[in-house]
């Protein structure tokens, strides 16, 4: 265990009586009640979640399993995925504020072996070349729009459109774009929760911090469902293994059913996704 994970677990303001946890998995919980803690007091919690991102991989499947039903980990899940989200939200936004202040930066090989893993779309890009779309959507594209840029090169016949909530966001990667020479993918404002205008796209991405919670990203995508073509592919990136304790899933049995398909993830991995027709979704 590193000197960042022992030091931000350790401290006395957040000792708890330990139960039934292992003493790692309990170092884990210390950590998301000090990024909890943080966030809601307005302070940066981004020290407590890099040593979370540290020593999660490192957590056995039964000790991930014993801290998400704790019921210290149940009462701060939804505040954690929001402290965790909007701090990665933050820093996305810095990572292309500093991108676009530097040109010898802005290629694409710079840009993306920078600071995105090589495998980190794999699974996109495997059902993507399986229904060769013509037209795709990325909801939750970012400030830094590693996924569209990825997306496009490997099928650059397509209309490529990312789609984010927020304006900074939107700007930002907009911005990016341009700056890089990417001036096929098209960013556009729009809520999912509420989506519109959809119905030209054969496969719709959602990205894994689209959705505070299972409940929410389940509501984002029944209201997908409802507007958008029925015979269109939608990639749902939804938490596995350790990156249940810091993402939502997708809960939904047509989903999850193909999310648990996948066995032996990588100690990296935090996520995994998964395909589905907008017919197959239940009502």
């Amino acid at each position: 265990m590193s000197d960042s994970v022992a030091r931000h677990a350790s401290t006395d303001l957040l000792h708890r009586e330990t139960g039934d946890l292992a003493p790692e998995a309990d170092r884990a919980l210390a950590l998301c009640l000090e990024a909890v803690s943080s966030f809601t007091y307005g302070a940066s919690c981004g020290d407590a979640l890099d040593a979370l991102e540290e020593l999660l991989p490192a957590l056995s499947p039964s000790d991930i399993d014993a801290l998400i039903g704790h019921p210290d980990y149940v009462a701060i899940r939804t505040d954690l995925i929001r402290a965790c989200a909007e701090t990665w939200f933050e820093r996305e936004c810095e990572l292309a504020r500093r991108a676009l202040d530097d040109p010898s930066s802005l290629t694409l090989r710079r840009l993306f072996s920078d600071h995105i893993p090589r495998d980190a779309y794999a699974d996109e890009l495997a059902v993507l070349h399986s229904v060769q779309p013509r037209n795709i959507l990325i909801i939750g594209s970012g400030a830094y729009p590693m996924s569209a840029i990825v997306i496009h090169d490997a099928f650059p016949s397509a209309t490529v459109v990312g789609m984010d909530r927020s304006t900074q966001a939107c700007e930002l990667s907009s911005r990016l774009l341009a700056a890089c020479g990417q001036h096929n993918v098209r960013i556009v404002r729009g809520d999912a929760a509420s989506p519109t205008g959809i119905e030209e796209f054969d496969c719709i991405l959602l990205a894994l911090v689209v959705g505070i919670d299972e409940t929410e990203k389940r509501q984002i995508i029944n209201a997908l469902r409802r507007a958008a073509n029925p015979e269109a592919v939608l990639v749902v990136r939804t938490a596995a293994g350790w990156g249940r304790v810091l993402y939502p899933g997708a809960d939904l049995p047509s989903i999850s059913a193909k999310a648990n398909l996948h066995r032996g993830l990588s100690p990296h991995q935090r996520s995994v996704a998964v395909a589905v027709r907008m017919a197959e979704l239940p009502d």
